[in-house]
């Protein structure tokens, strides 16, 4: 597993999500993690339905991110290790 960051590429204010530091097995993977889901979104229904449906101020699609390799981890789960959120 790898330790990934993943930054928004929209514009993004006050009560949003606007990064995060996750554990995923590949970039693609830390693509599809929400920051409010705690890990993968997982569900019989489209990727863009459960963006779309999910209360969060993140990204409409995992397109909209900028994913950099920071280096291996130990853990065998994909999951959020830290969120970066702007209250407001």
């Amino acid at each position: 597993m790898h330790l990934y960051l993943v930054e928004r590429t929209d514009d993004w204010t006050y009560g949003d999500f606007d990064a995060m530091v996750v554990v995923a097995k590949d970039e693609e993977s830390a693509r599809q993690i929400h920051p409010s889901q705690g890990g993968p979104l997982r569900s019989g229904e489209p990727m863009e339905v459960l963006w779309k449906d999910t209360y969060s101020p993140w990204v409409k699609s995992p397109d909209l991110v900028h994913v950099t390799l920071l280096g291996t981890s130990i853990e065998q789960e994909e999951r959020v290790v830290l969120a970066s959120f702007n209250a407001g």
